[in-house]
């Protein structure tokens, strides 16, 4: 399926290719509709919603993870460095645990990346503040920016959009380990919001706003960063 390039590295000065981020990006209604789990008009819920996404979100990491393994099946697991549960936390490949892998959902849309190298992806839909009222985000705005990101996406043309851009970082970073939800609102990542790419201490951020949603990936430097459109099959 045709890609876009949201990343480019500099030579490495070795003369090799360089390592490649693969993002998938899909609309989990659609994905649903080819395996026929769509319920009913009317009887959706938020939680089946979830459960839409989430399967979507796996199937979109299968996808990638057969592509760059070669394998004919893989298995995803979770692992939780916090509790020691398998029923959630990080996902992994069982058959390829040295392979990085990240998904994110945000009904309807969902994301998933691997690579050789430590990834973060997320997503979020951009209509999701976009109905809310000022006032509902008073608070997420104060919890989870700093004073100078607050400034910037107050004074910005669309504030959700902003918002968003800023929020995705912030996830991604956390997913590569160079955050905490906890400490969210006092990590900058605003340093320069118009580019695509910027430098970050975890690596290099990628922020892309196409369509219908916000979508950021935290990688190490030095790699190519790829994405597509699919429907996770």
């Amino acid at each position: 399926m045709p890609s876009r390039i949201l990343a480019t590295p500099g030579s490495n000065g070795h003369g090799t290719a360089p390592m490649r981020v693969l993002v998938l990006v899909a609309d989990a209604r659609a994905s649903s509709r080819t395996t026929g789990s769509v319920p009913q008009l009317g009887l959706r819920s938020i939680a089946h919603e979830a459960d839409l996404a989430r399967s979507a979100s796996h199937r979109l990491a299968q996808q990638l993870g057969l592509t760059v393994t070669g394998r004919r099946s893989l298995t995803i697991s979770h692992w939780c460095s916090e509790c020691h549960s398998r029923d959630h936390g990080a996902p992994f490949f069982k058959e390829e645990p040295d392979l990085h892998l990240s998904v994110s959902h945000a009904f309807p849309w969902v994301a998933a990346a691997v690579a050789q190298v430590q990834v973060g992806v997320d997503i979020e839909p951009r209509k999701e503040l976009a109905t809310g009222t000022p006032r509902t985000f008073d608070d997420l705005y104060c919890a989870a920016l700093t004073p100078n990101e607050r400034a910037w996406v107050m004074a910005s043309v669309d504030t959700s959009e902003a918002f968003l851009r800023l929020w995705t970082r912030k996830e991604a970073l956390i997913k590569v380990g160079a955050g905490d939800l906890d400490l969210v609102g006092q990590r900058d990542v605003m340093e320069d919001p118009g580019p695509r790419s910027q430098e970050s201490l975890s690596g290099v951020l990628c922020t892309e706003v196409a369509g219908d949603y916000v979508l950021s990936i935290a990688h190490a430097p030095g790699v190519t960063v790829e994405v597509a459109e699919g429907i996770g099959q």
